[in-house]
């Protein structure tokens, strides 16, 4: 019951509640009344952000997906912010389809909508996108809604900052992934005297190398 208080949207939390109704064989009305009574007063803002900077969690969730928690708090959607990650950047196989989609989908709305004068960096409602989402995302998509997340975030300054933030680390652990895969492929090639193949590689690591330090 207190996860299910934690739930902001009424219609997701009512869609739990009913399961768990269901689950238990108990009346609905009922079960909606105890919940209402268990809503706990402890958010993100006073605790989570420290699992986040230190250990990458947020309670039962990883980083990359409280990102995407986020960016599906917000009805209006900062193009900006799709942009700042790619799909690649996530470690987790069912985040980059989810992410993939979602921008692809997005990024069609976006380019219907500018044909009528609609802004190229913002488009509205979120709910109209995730209303077109398929069948295979639809319990991970429910996991999203089950992230703790503040209140404060209600505000769009603080959530675009925290956003930025959570979206910066994804990007540099994505960056240092990239950077380890090459230096063993260096290594590799290096034992094999494969010269051109390491310049090729070594300037790649330069690259990204210097990518890591912006996202530092």
């Amino acid at each position: 019951m207190p996860v299910l208080g934690k739930i902001s949207d009424d219609l997701v939390r009512a869609h739990y509640i009913e399961k768990l109704s269901k689950v238990l064989d108990l009346d609905v009305n009922l079960v909606a009344e105890a919940v209402s009574k268990k809503i706990p007063n402890v958010y993100i803002s006073d605790v989570g952000q420290k699992k986040v900077e230190n250990t990458d969690k947020v309670g039962n969730f990883n980083q990359e997906e409280y990102f995407l928690a986020l960016f599906l708090s917000q009805d209006e959607i900062d193009g900006r912010i799709l942009k700042s990650i790619d799909w690649d950047d996530f470690a987790n196989a069912k985040s980059q389809e989810f992410w993939k989609w979602l921008c692809g989908t997005i990024e069609t709305s976006r380019r219907r909508h500018s044909s009528y004068g609609a802004s190229k960096t913002k488009i509205k409602n979120i709910g109209k996108v995730i209303s077109k989402l398929p069948s295979s995302f639809k319990d991970f998509v429910d996991n999203l809604y089950l992230v703790n997340i503040s209140p404060d975030f209600a505000d769009r300054e603080l959530w675009g900052a925290e956003i930025v933030k959570i979206g910066r680390r994804i990007k540099e652990a994505s960056l240092r992934r990239q950077l380890s895969e090459i230096s063993s492929k260096l290594k590799y090639a290096e034992k094999n005297d494969n010269n051109k193949e390491v310049g090729v590689l070594s300037r790649k690591f330069d690259q990204i190398s210097v990518k890591l330090k912006e996202a530092i």
